[in-house]
């Protein structure tokens, strides 16, 4: 089998003079507190302060730096977990910041606190999803449950919830869904929108109509990732006015250390590109086992394993099972079962973002650019590390070319983008026929009177009206054709 082994040196950032209470600021987060654009795209490695970065431009959004306060902030995570951990977070974050001599005095507000009286201070956080909202809502609606969380709050409200609740915001699905949207709308002063590179296809598609439908309503929009992607940030500039500002955090040896080194080896994948057979989840174990015992210290997790599919995650924990304390953890996992501090860790994408381990070991798979990188910043936050890549045979081989044994983690960031194939984000198929369809989809259920849309409908609508329609939605914009959007849908219905 084909390997490699070289060492990735450790990362630090390039800081500022900005000191706010506890926290001197990066460089590129004190741009982001001193910025005055609409629209901003951070980016920056994983454990780099991106959390911060967000916080800073919530702050700014909602009113608390400028003093004009009462505004709503919204942060869209991509899973569950990543969003209670980041609730947590931005609370601990919020007790050591200091704007002008100023403590800012947070609360988070879970289901619980409800029972209590109204939460008044500086910045009520409520992490909002559809678990939250059920537990909430007992015989009453979603919207309801919703509308309860946001009284409990006086003053400024950070919401933190999933792109599917911002989503059925926007799009006035919930009982009470008008009031809802004109609630939160109305008042957002900010919308973070965390791993933009998650979006692709579809989901990208939908995410920038949702933007273009608000995008005059809400003061500040902040998008932040370890790995945007080009394309995505052009398609953002279009729907900015070209108004976008790319602020990239930077690499200073006299800066405050990110990562630590590590020792990386890469291994040819046995599967070619996915792992999937019980053969090689035998190898994994071997290798588990080997990684496990060389781990100084006795941190939990000992052992990180990351994999593509789920069925092979079953696979590889019930194996691990025998041997160690484990933890699996992937999107059919419930909450309550996931451990983060079982001996060895097994999971998918569910834990190759945001989540802060404290881990020496880590062994993953990975095909593309994004994730590579993602998943290795499981590791060599804390400490130094070790870790085992399975990448397809010609991914070795092209980095056995290079001849390098040793690299800056941002050359190291470098080699990955050109030798690995970009995780591809399907930006044409929004302008494909189908994308076309779902774009119309999206107009029409915003339409007010429009009471019941099916792709039967659109379809008819596009096939006799397309021709001058398409010119009127791109060039005169959506909304100014409300009215004979409407009055051709009626026509045809």
């Amino acid at each position: 089998m084909n390997s490699i082994t070289m060492q990735v040196r450790g990362m630090k950032l390039e800081t500022s003079d900005i000191v706010l209470g506890k926290y001197r600021l990066y460089k590129y987060q004190a741009e982001v507190f001193e910025s005055e654009e609409k629209a901003l795209a951070i980016s920056a490695p994983t454990g780099g302060g991106k959390t911060l970065a967000l916080l800073l431009g919530a702050l700014k959004g909602t009113g608390i730096i400028s003093g004009k306060e009462g505004k709503i902030g919204i942060i869209i995570y991509p899973t569950k977990s990543l969003l209670e951990e980041q609730a947590v977070q931005l609370c601990k974050l919020l007790s050591g910041i200091r704007i002008e001599g100023r403590e800012i005095k947070p609360a988070l507000v879970t289901p619980s606190i409800l029972e209590e009286a109204s939460v008044d201070v500086d910045l009520a956080i409520l992490p909002i999803d559809a678990d939250i909202l059920e537990e909430l809502s007992g015989e009453k609606s979603h919207g309801t449950a919703f509308m309860k969380l946001l009284d409990t709050s006086v003053g400024a409200t950070l919401i933190l919830t999933n792109f599917d609740i911002f989503y059925a915001i926007v799009k006035k699905l919930y009982t009470r869904g008008l009031m809802l949207f004109k609630r939160i709308i109305y008042t957002l002063g900010f919308l973070g929108i965390d791993e933009l590179h998650l979006y692709y296809g579809p989901s990208l598609n939908t995410l920038l109509f949702l933007l273009w439908n608000i995008k005059n309503k809400v003061d500040m929009f902040m998008f932040t990732s370890a790995t945007h992607s080009k394309e995505v940030l052009q398609l953002l500039q279009k729907i900015f006015s070209n108004k976008l500002k790319y602020i990239r955090a930077r690499e200073d040896d006299d800066g405050i250390r990110i990562r630590y080194n590590l020792d990386l080896s890469f291994l040819e994948n046995p599967d070619g590109r996915i792992m999937r057979s019980e053969n090689t989840a035998k190898k994994l174990l071997r290798k588990v086992h080997e990684i496990f015992e060389e781990t100084k210290e006795k941190i939990r997790p000992r052992v990180i394993v990351i994999v593509n599919s789920l069925a092979f995650s079953e696979t590889v924990c019930k194996l691990l099972e025998e041997y160690y304390d484990v933890s699996l953890i992937h999107g059919f996992v419930p909450r309550k079962l996931r451990r983060m501090d079982a001996e060895v860790v097994v999971g998918t994408r569910a834990i190759e973002i945001g989540i802060d381990f404290d881990a020496q070991s880590l062994i993953f798979e990975a095909g593309d650019s994004a994730t590579f990188i993602q998943r290795l910043g499981r590791v060599g936050r804390k400490r130094e590390g070790k870790v085992l890549a399975y990448v397809p045979v010609e991914q070795v081989l092209r980095i056995n070319k290079t001849k390098v044994k040793d690299l800056s983690y941002t050359d190291f960031e470098s080699l990955i983008y050109r030798t690995f194939p970009r995780e591809p984000y399907y930006t044409g198929y929004i302008t494909s026929i189908y994308g076309i369809i779902q774009t119309f989809s999206n107009i029409l259920s915003l339409l007010s009177g429009v009471e019941e849309i099916t792709e039967k409908n659109v379809i008819k609508l596009i096939v006799e009206n397309g021709d001058t329609l398409i010119p009127d939605i791109v060039d005169k914009g959506y909304i100014k054709n409300r009215k004979e959007l409407l009055k051709r849908f009626h026509r045809i219905g």
